[in-house]
């Protein structure tokens, strides 16, 4: 997991949801696209999206420019990104687990030898 290269792809997080609510997985896919929904409407109309503890969904605009490319002159348009930023809360929760996760691997790692 801390290489970045493994996924979870939305089916198998909404079976993981729905086993860990006890929720039908019906019902969670459901509510996960209303929510997504939600939030592309609201941002769109202007908000950014706060989660207390998680962190800010927001829209951010690039400015366009030349295009560096000598053949084709055409400019790069101004364009938007979907940002998230996330809160200090998390991002403590994810340093301080990440850490103890490394000194288990250790530990492990050492009594094997």
């Amino acid at each position: 997991m801390t290489n970045g290269k493994n996924k979870l792809h939305k089916r198998e997080f909404l079976n993981r949801v729905s086993a860990s609510t006890g929720l039908p997985v019906d019902m969670v896919r459901a509510v996960y696209e209303s929510i997504w929904d939600e939030l592309k409407r609201s941002i769109l109309e202007g908000y950014e999206i706060s989660f207390t503890g998680i962190g800010t969904f927001m829209l951010k605009k690039y400015g366009g420019r030349p295009s560096s490319f000598k053949k084709n002159q055409s400019a790069v348009s101004d364009y938007y990104v979907l940002k998230f930023s996330a809160s200090d809360v998390i991002n403590q929760y994810f340093r301080r687990a990440m850490r103890e996760r490394e000194l288990e691997e250790r530990k492990s790692a050492k009594y094997q030898k």
